[in-house]
């Protein structure tokens, strides 16, 4: 809930931020005011999958679940 308010307080304060930069064109890319808050997000996502991606470690599965997972699909699992 908090960091829902916060986004929504810190999104304006970005625009404002990103209305004094100015203009740049590099080839078919163009950053602006308008199209500056997308570029800020596709690079803040970027980072997240980057980082989720390095740092994201399958857990190792428990011994006590090898019944359940080998008895998987053969009607009701046995009981732990």
């Amino acid at each position: 809930m908090c960091s829902s308010a916060l986004v929504t307080a810190l999104g304006p304060l970005l625009s404002t931020v990103f209305k004094r930069f100015p203009s740049l064109k590099a080839g078919p890319l163009t950053l602006d005011a308008t199209t500056m808050g997308g570029w800020a997000m596709a690079l803040a996502w970027l980072a997240f999958i980057a980082a989720w991606l390095a740092l994201f470690r399958e857990p190792p599965q428990c011994a006590c679940l090898a019944p359940v997972l080998a008895h998987e699909g053969k009607g009701k699992p046995p009981c732990i």
